[in-house]
């Protein structure tokens, strides 16, 4: 399919006329730029999310719940691509329903063509309707990433039972090798998807059992070899198979990702549980990538309710020396059942970019952001006793903090590794602790509609919660209500504009409160003519 790379733009575009946020997969390109990328970049990787069957739910519970837990854990997402097989047969209330899980959350995710999207007679042009073209190539930052296809629908039922042909065409080979001549020296990385796997002569005897030969010519998949390793690929991602599987050769990654909801495979021939090597269980892949050339690849194991149960780390490429630690940009902190006592979670950075342990941690925290350098150098320390010791990068840290028990402000903290030679990482994000919820004002009050239009109040919540406005008379009659979303330590607005609905009420005493979750915050206003 003839194709372009992509020059990506902040342009809105409308292709169907469902809103959306990650579909046509075009539209999710306009979501990110080339030179929007920060480090370190995330690529977060899976496929074979679908349903068991056209009654079943099964793949779809694991699936939402492993989205939400993504977008909860609150670690920034890159982008993220869904490998294929989004839905069970291709039909288009089977693409709707995956619309509405995938548009749920925030971050960009690009998704694939697999096999179970041709099995409906129609299932060829709904993908296209939904996601556009099944072929594109894209830079972001240092990153040059190719979707490829390699499932397209037969006229008519082949002698192995359906019409799906596995296959790759020349002409998007040549697309591909067109792409790769015209990048320039800033790219330093080179991925490749597709979602069923290509035989690799050579490689892990296992492998061959993934592959499916039918319509795969060896001359385009000698082509396909050729490309990744003379171009220096990294990585190449499949799905297709329901399991998690790892392995290099001729220096490059292939790595299997088939665990985001459909049943599981168990192969006899090998251990069902072998991580980071193997594992028959569902998961999702992290691709990390620094400035220096790092990469590491996490497999993210989960349990039967899609919520993380284990992770393992392996570099894929180390981070040049004598630069400093990457920038920590997972960290946050958690309540815990003590009073005054908190804990503090992050990925491990290393001692160069993204590459061994760093040697020491510092951590601040300050009741404003901690931005610049004079803002970390301004604030408090957090004591560490015993010392810290930094884990190999990638690996879950998390440690136990005490703070003051009657702290009643937003309060925000930041991390930094430091490593043998003293060089430290940028500033971390920050991640807000609020220990109780409180408002920040009231005004104007006494409130006069004449000359301020609006009476406000600002509420920082101390958790992510719906939030509750009520306003009464003084005989318990509420004039006004609303309910809206909140998030911790993010001022939250109500604005009153002095009437009940349409009618503007009498002068006096009115009393509000504010509802969220369990905690309940009281106040009063005076309205005068």
């Amino acid at each position: 399919m003839k194709n372009k790379i992509i020059i990506l733009v902040l342009i809105f575009l409308v292709v169907v006329s469902i809103s959306s946020v990650n579909h046509p997969n075009s539209y999710v390109l306009s979501r990110i730029s080339p030179n929007s990328a920060t480090f370190p970049i995330r690529v977060f990787f899976w496929g074979d999310n679908r349903n068991s069957c056209s009654t079943c739910t099964d793949g779809d519970i694991i699936f939402m719940d492993m989205l939400e837990e993504i977008e909860e854990s609150q670690i920034p997402v890159s982008f993220a691509i869904s490998n294929g097989d989004l839905v069970l047969s291709g039909y288009d209330f089977q693409y709707e329903n995956y619309i509405s899980m995938i548009d749920r959350v925030n971050f960009p995710i690009f998704n694939v063509k697999g096999n179970h999207e041709l099995y409906a007679d129609n299932g060829p042009e709904n993908y296209q309707k939904y996601f556009g073209d099944d072929h594109f190539n894209f830079t972001y930052g240092p990153l040059f990433i190719s979707l490829f296809p390699d499932c397209f629908q037969l006229p008519e039922t082949t002698s192995w039972g359906h019409k799906i042909d596995y296959t790759i065409k020349q002409e998007d080979i040549d697309q591909l090798q067109n792409d790769l001549n015209n990048l320039g020296p800033e790219i330093k990385y080179r991925l490749f998807f597709t979602h069923v796997p290509i035989q690799i002569d050579g490689a892990a005897s296992h492998y061959d059992s993934y592959c499916i030969y039918y319509n795969y010519h060896q001359s385009e998949i000698d082509q396909l070899r050729n490309i990744f390793e003379s171009n220096n690929f990294q990585v190449v991602g499949f799905s297709h198979w329901h399991d998690y599987d790892l392995f290099k050769y001729n220096g490059i990654h292939y790595v299997l990702a088939g665990g985001a909801g459909a049943p599981l495979y168990h192969d006899a021939n090998k251990p069902s549980y072998d991580p980071p090597n193997y594992a028959e269980l569902n998961h999702y892949v992290v691709f990390t990538f620094d400035r220096y050339g790092g990469i590491l690849l996490q497999v993210i194991l989960l349990n039967r309710n899609g919520i993380p149960d284990n992770n393992y780390t392996i570099r894929i490429n180390s981070s040049t020396t004598g630069n400093p630690p990457s920038k920590i940009d997972s960290l946050r902190i958690f309540d815990t059942k003590w009073k005054g006592q908190y804990t503090l979670s992050w990925f491990a950075t290393g001692e160069n970019g993204i590459t061994g342990s760093a040697e020491s941690y510092i951590v601040k925290y300050a009741n404003k952001p901690i931005k610049t350098e004079a803002d970390f150098n301004n604030a408090l320390t957090i004591p560490q006793n015993p010392v810290w010791q930094p884990q190999e990068a990638g690996a879950y840290e998390e440690h136990s903090i005490e703070m003051p028990t009657d702290l009643n402000d937003t309060y925000y903290f930041a991390i930094r590794a430091i490593d043998t030679e003293g060089q430290k990482s940028d500033i971390s994000n920050n991640t807000i602790l609020v220990p109780k919820s409180y408002i920040k004002r009231a005004f104007p009050n006494p409130f006069n509609s004449k000359k301020n239009r609006f009476f406000e109040v600002t509420i920082v919540p101390s958790k992510k919660t719906d939030v509750e406005f009520n306003l009464y008379t003084v005989n318990g009659r509420c004039v006004y209500s609303d309910t809206k979303s909140g998030n911790i330590g993010e001022e939250l607005n109500f604005s009153w504009d002095g009437k009940n609905k349409t009618k503007m009420v009498a002068a006096g005493i009115y009393f509000y409160t504010v509802k969220i979750d369990t905690e309940i915050l009281k106040g009063k206003a005076a309205f005068i003519q």
